[in-house]
């Protein structure tokens, strides 16, 4: 409560001084040329980068475990076609800095004209959690190049703001006018379409809108064609109402927001309750969804997200199994099927690498139930590319 009552604090300082304010100094680097591949740490099959360039980039900025790197600004400018680069960037820093707090922000811009500041194009604010804008962005990509939709790059732009927030209070008394300086510059750009690239930022959604529409930031344009695309509703609207019950998963601010009760229950899901001493089972109908059984759980699997978060997948993997199967076991499912909601951007992280196949066969075998994993970044990576798609055939 208290770091919220800061957070609004800044907010409400922030809004008198954004517009006059001095941009934080920045370190930008602009990759003109294909660079040539060589395998490195093998997250990705489309590697353009040389490794030592990613080394070059963390070097140059003197970026080091135990410091705090929260002020300082990473601009990328790439060719649609370099995009790894960036993945490779935010994987690098994380296995530098384990602490996302301390992480610089990395603004990547994709764009093959000469003046992409110049340029129609859509803005995404990540940052929530770096690594899964790193994979995001590699979901938006195959799925544009499965598309196979010309794109004309040389008119149009993608930006990605990869600002992780200040959490603590000291973080956030410390630098939460650069981060909020930061958002707000990214607001009033005049992007197409604003995205934001976490579940859990939704929570936030109306004061971002507010920001976009310039009533906020001095100075702002006024232009209502601007849209912020609200992922988490079209993601509930994607799913449509099953037979099989729906398990929601999500990050502590996301359960205790109670997010996505809200969405479901718009759509016409009803909340069932997990099978414990004070609750029977319950009758089975269509359109059920149950949430984390207790605070203690859903602060259980924050822990796996905040593991996933740091780059340590082996170590998230195994929390969420653990967590799943207890879970689980608790859910009345007559037709032995049950979907996953993996609500959370960063969850996706922890099955990597044959995890999600390992995880649905352990749930097989160990629980005798069919899970099917609806993974919320990809449905966000879909739209945004059927966006782009439509946006620039316009």
């Amino acid at each position: 409560m208290k770091i919220r009552i800061v957070i609004l604090a800044l907010l409400v300082l922030c809004g008198f001084t954004l517009s006059h304010a001095k941009p934080p100094e920045h370190f930008s680097v602009f990759f003109k040329y294909p660079i040539q591949a060589r395998p490195s740490s093998g997250r990705t099959q489309n590697h353009e980068l040389e490794i030592s360039a990613v080394d070059l980039l963390i070097a140059q900025h003197e970026l080091e475990d135990g410091e705090d790197h929260g002020h300082q600004f990473i601009e990328l400018k790439l060719k649609p076609t370099q995009w790894s680069i960036y993945q490779e960037l935010q994987w690098r820093i994380a296995e530098v800095i384990p602490d996302e707090e301390k992480r610089p922000t990395v603004f990547l811009t994709l764009s093959e004209s000469t003046e992409p500041e110049n340029m129609p194009g859509i803005g995404i604010l990540g940052g929530m959690g770096p690594l899964a804008d790193a994979e995001l962005i590699q979901a938006l990509m195959n799925r544009l190049k499965a598309s196979q939709k010309p794109i004309n790059w040389k008119q149009f732009v993608v930006h990605i703001l990869s600002a992780p927030p200040p959490r603590s209070l000291q973080a956030t008394t410390g630098r939460g006018l650069t981060y909020l300086h930061r958002i707000g510059v990214f607001a009033s750009q005049g992007y197409q379409r604003y995205y934001l690239a976490s579940n859990t930022a939704h929570i936030h959604i109306t004061g971002f809108k507010t920001m976009v529409k310039g009533t906020w930031i001095r100075g702002a344009p006024l232009h209502s064609e601007f849209t912020v695309v609200d992922l988490v509703a079209h993601a509930v609207q994607s799913i449509g109402i099953s037979e099989p019950p729906l398990l929601v998963l999500s990050s502590k601010a996301t359960y205790d927001a109670r997010l996505y009760d809200h969405y479901l229950t718009q759509k016409g899901w009803t909340e069932a309750k997990l099978v414990t001493e004070s609750h029977s089972p319950q009758a089975h109908a269509q359109g059920q969804f149950y949430l984390i059984s207790s605070p203690a759980q859903a602060q259980a699997l924050q822990d796996a997200i905040d593991l996933a978060k740091a780059g340590q997948v082996e170590e998230s993997q195994k929390h969420l199994k653990t967590i799943l199967v207890s879970e689980i076991k608790q859910i009345q499912t007559p037709t032995g099927k049950l979907n996953i909601l993996l609500g959370c951007t960063e969850l996706p992280l922890a099955l990597k690498g044959g995890a999600e196949n390992d995880l649905i066969l352990t749930l097989k075998n160990e629980l005798g139930i069919e899970a099917v994993l609806i993974d919320t970044s990809r449905i966000f990576a879909e739209k945004i590319a059927s966006d782009i798609v439509s946006l620039t055939e316009e």
